[in-house]
């Protein structure tokens, strides 16, 4: 069992890619249910004020540090993370994982079409991947049991899901019993990065962890998000 740290009471586990996968491999094996959470900044100043969020945080199986943020306020007060776990990177290497093994993805949220261009274009990529739905459905409870019928239908080992934090979470704790023992991801914008919809920052832009600004540049409405961004660095560095 990997080590977790708090940062303001919120859960976050010292994971690398390599084990996040591990446990999700374990998991399909075992056909148990399990919960990855991607946690950044952010998501842990959104936590403080959702007290369900915050509890399925603490209860998922893992949840990954996603935000450079959480590395850096990590280093300097002692709680030192392996390395950023993000929701995008997850879901390339899931899909070279399920390539491999056999494994079964269903995607669903996001804008119109992109979960399904999402889909073609991970299966461009790799011919062999299995991708059994591809739903860009609201996350509306009148459309809930239509989408958990279909997911219970196609039998998928792994649901990625892309209604942005702490809507897909919601969701998926609202569900979790409907939807049966399989892998649940909330993803935020990963689809669209994948689609092709939205450029992620240059490999030298996410090096030097900067990739926070580049998404403020392109999307400049993020900037209410992004100011919790100071208190948190206020707060985890006195806390």
């Amino acid at each position: 069992m990997a080590s977790s740290y708090t940062f303001l009471d919120v859960r976050v586990d010292n994971v690398t890619m390599n084990q996040t996968v591990a446990g999700i491999s374990d998991a399909i094996k075992q056909k148990r249910p399990y919960s990855v959470v991607t946690v950044n900044p952010e998501l842990v100043m959104a936590a403080r004020d959702n007290a369900t969020f915050k509890q399925f945080i603490k209860d998922a199986d893992v949840v990954t540090p996603d935000g450079i943020g959480l590395i850096i306020i990590g280093r300097l007060t002692g709680r030192r993370l392996y390395e950023r776990v993000t929701g995008v990177d997850l879901c390339s290497r899931l899909a070279k994982e399920a390539a491999m093994h056999g494994w079964s993805i269903y995607l669903l949220g996001a804008g119109a079409g992109i979960a399904k261009q999402a889909a073609k274009n991970l299966r461009d990529t790799r011919p062999d991947l299995v991708i059994v739905g591809a739903n860009s459905a609201d996350p509306d409870d009148l459309l809930a049991n239509d989408i958990i019928i279909d997911i219970k239908k196609m039998k998928p080992d792994i649901l990625l899901v892309a209604y942005g934090s702490p809507t897909q979470e919601l969701w998926i704790k609202k569900h979790r019993k409907q939807i049966g023992n399989i892998v649940t991801i909330g993803v935020g914008g990963s689809f669209d990065f994948i689609a092709g919809s939205a450029k992620r920052a240059p490999k030298l832009v996410q090096k030097i962890g900067l990739e926070w600004l580049w998404r403020l540049i392109m999307q400049p409405s993020r900037l209410r998000r992004m100011l919790a961004l100071p208190k948190f660095a206020i707060l985890s560095l006195f806390e």
